[in-house]
């Protein structure tokens, strides 16, 4: 009776370690959107070189999608970079998009009409990184291919839309 416990809970505990690890391998999995994102890096250049922005990552909330962006200076780069001093209508209703397949995705506002996006966008040559940006955009379908169109630089992308 004792051996027979005693070999149920061993059975019970390899099993259970057994599913744990399966979980674990397809947490990581490199085809999931998330994995995807943090082992891949994608980068662009600023259009004058000062710089490179890279993909720092996506989120999605039901039906919107949040993409932040990283900024790093050239090593022989210089001086401050201003890419917008100000978010005004022209720009982000203009410059700053997600193109997923044949659709183009603006940035979405706020209720006061305020779009959902870093109010400017200004590189630092103090140190390595140099700025940061984010935008929320209305999310193309899960799985689906996007880039992210900013100001004054190569298009972001291509990245995964995550689920």
């Amino acid at each position: 009776m004792l051996n027979d416990t005693i070999t149920h809970i061993a059975i019970a505990t390899v099993i259970s370690l057994q599913l744990a690890g399966n979980a674990a391998a397809e947490n990581t999995s490199p085809t999931t959107p998330q994995a995807a994102h943090e082992s891949t890096s994608i980068t662009a250049l600023l259009n004058d070189g000062w710089g490179e922005a890279t993909l720092a990552g996506v989120v999605r909330d039901n039906d919107k999608m949040t993409v932040r962006v990283r900024f790093t200076k050239a090593e022989e780069a210089s001086g401050s970079r201003i890419i917008y001093g100000t978010l005004s209508s022209n720009i982000w209703e203009s410059e700053i998009y997600v193109v997923s397949g044949e659709k183009k995705y603006l940035l979405l506002t706020d209720s006061k009409g305020k779009p959902l996006a870093s109010s400017n966008l200004q590189l630092d040559d103090r140190g390595p990184q140099a700025g940061a940006w984010h935008g929320t955009f209305p999310a193309p379908q899960a799985g689906a291919s996007a880039t992210l169109q900013l100001p004054g630089m190569e298009p972001l992308g291509p990245f995964t839309v995550p689920e």
